[in-house]
């Protein structure tokens, strides 16, 4: 950064003295250096608020887009991409915490996600599941609060993921699951399939979640799908949000698919139906009739 700045300081300073080569008289050059000094001090401050900033918001966003999934998702949802980008770059022009970068990078990521899974075909579904599973598996055999934290995006729990990174294992089963999420957007750009109706898809999904509160009891299983819940300890917990995807998986490709482009058409419902607000600003009752996904 000081670098940066002081680069920004010269260049300032040597253009601010080109008058020099023309001017004669001593009070002349006086006048003009010290004008050259005031720009220079002015560049600084401009460079390490603006200029800086920004440049660093460009090296980003040039880096990001060599990531797979980053460049996938920028040349299907060009637009959403540009915004997040642009939120990027005011977040570090505040000199914000660098996790607000981190949950900015998770929000595009989920959201483009979940869009594409309504339309993905079977078999990409079928990949993300296995890859989910794998990655759970491993990690409620480390630290089950892990699992519960991935699945709802608890950031009370994240702790317990931290210290995962840098673990060969971790890495390699994550990049998997990002993989898999990456070929999702991209199929569901390239080949979408129409999410199914409720009659199709609500039949099994339900189905899944008795049988789980059969097992667990409903009140812990919407423990176990909610974030910051506290109630349900978090080995069963994860061991909940494992048997369902197991049980999605295990129903068949074809079903396994109908429930997860169900589950993501709930998702992009209740966030639609989030933004629409009446006249006093509260959520509109149209939030509450539609169903929840875990």
């Amino acid at each position: 950064m000081v670098l940066f700045n002081v680069l920004v300081v010269l260049g300032v300073g040597i253009v601010a003295c080109i008058p020099l080569f023309f001017i004669k008289t001593r009070m002349g050059r006086t006048i003009v250096l010290i004008v050259a000094l005031a720009c220079a001090v002015v560049g600084y401050g401009v460079s390490n608020a603006y200029l800086y900033p920004n440049y660093l918001g460009w090296r980003f966003e040039q880096e990001l887009k060599k990531q797979p999934l980053f460049s996938i998702i920028n040349q299907y949802y060009p637009q959403e991409f540009a915004q997040f980008i642009h939120d990027v770059k005011q977040s570090i022009i505040k000199k914000e915490d660098v996790r607000k970068i981190t949950a900015l990078s998770a929000l595009l990521v989920n959201k483009i996600f979940y869009q594409s899974l309504r339309q993905a075909p079977d078999d990409y579904i079928a990949l993300y599941l296995k890859a989910t599973l794998d990655l759970y598996h491993y990690l409620n055999g480390q630290d089950p609060r892990a699992v519960v934290a991935l699945e709802n995006g608890d950031n009370a729990s994240s702790a317990s993921i931290t210290g995962f990174y840098g673990k060969k294992d971790f890495q390699s089963l994550l990049n998997h699951l990002l993989d898999t999420k990456r070929y999702v957007i991209e199929a569901g750009a390239k080949t979408p399939i129409a999410p199914p109706t409720d009659v199709q898809a609500e039949p099994l999904l339900k189905a899944i979640l008795t049988d789980l509160s059969n097992k667990y009891t409903e009140s812990v299983v919407h423990g176990a799908f909610s974030p910051g819940q506290t109630l349900v300890p978090p080995n069963v917990a994860a061991q909940i949000v494992i048997e369902f995807y197991a049980d999605i998986l295990g129903a068949g490709r074809e079903n396994a698919g109908l429930i997860m482009r169900h589950i993501a058409d709930l998702k992009e419902r209740s966030r639609k139906n989030h933004k629409t607000v009446d006249d006093k600003g509260k959520p509109s009752d149209r939030e509450n009739a539609q169903p929840k996904a875990p």
